[in-house]
């Protein structure tokens, strides 16, 4: 009979004496049916035997270590060990965003000084939009065009701005 410990260790009820498994199959088989054959017919199974006895002998080690195990202490340990990574999946499979679009508003201000009779001093603004592509929720990339509306003499009509950015994921 399979207990609930040895549903951790599906591998572990192949070679418990008593359980569903190989091995007692084998010593059962081997080292009883055969070795009482082989007496009945007079031939020699001491090899056999001895074989038989170390497979049970084996057999049992293995049945008190499997006894020996705290699986209370391999579960608290098992869980501090996969802290780590089940937040990490957390992450990644709860909270990350793939992709993501969003329009983007520029305001652009500046005062150029000292003021005086320089056409180029003054308080100059732009204003414009634009977009913003977000990959994994770290990675961001904003394309905006910010334009001139009171443009002077030999200025631009805008300016293109191009921003990359990128935050750590695990804050």
């Amino acid at each position: 009979m399979i207990t609930p410990e040895l549903w951790a260790y599906p591998s572990v009820a192949e070679m418990l004496p008593e359980g569903e498994n190989a091995l007692a199959a084998v010593v059962q088989t081997c080292g009883e049916d055969l070795v009482a054959a082989l007496k009945g017919a007079g031939a020699a199974s001491n090899d056999l035997e001895s074989a038989a006895t170390g497979l049970q002998t084996m057999s049992s080690t293995i049945e008190i270590r499997f006894a020996a195990i705290d699986n209370d202490k391999a579960s608290t340990r098992a869980s501090a060990d996969m802290a780590y990574a089940q937040r990490a999946l957390d992450v990644i499979l709860g909270q990350l965003n793939i992709t993501s679009v969003s329009p983007v508003l520029v305001f652009d201000a500046a005062h150029l000084g000292p003021a005086g009779a320089d056409p180029y001093n003054g308080t100059r603004y732009a204003i414009g939009g634009g977009i913003r592509l977000t990959l994994a929720s770290t990675v961001n990339m904003t394309l905006t065009y910010a334009a001139n509306p009171r443009r002077r003499a030999d200025e631009g009509s805008g300016a293109v701005v191009f921003a990359l950015t990128m935050r750590n994921l695990f804050d």
